[in-house]
């Protein structure tokens, strides 16, 4: 059996990896926005203030 990347460990339960387009939305970048934009109120990142930043603050952050 071949030995899983170490990124494997962030995927969800049961998600095999083989079955992943990593390269399907060109970059990261790219993904994080499109993800961003189809859930704008969805909580995103934590900031220092220990409150969540929703998609739609990181976005406006993020340009």
């Amino acid at each position: 059996m071949a030995e899983l990347a170490p990124w494997t460990r962030h995927l969800p339960t049961g998600t095999d990896p083989s079955s992943l387009d990593l390269l399907g939305e060109v970059s990261l970048p790219r993904a994080w926005s499109s993800r961003w934009a189809a859930a704008p109120d969805a909580p995103a990142v934590r900031d220092d203030s220990t409150r969540w930043v929703t998609s739609a603050e990181l976005e406006a952050r993020s340009r």
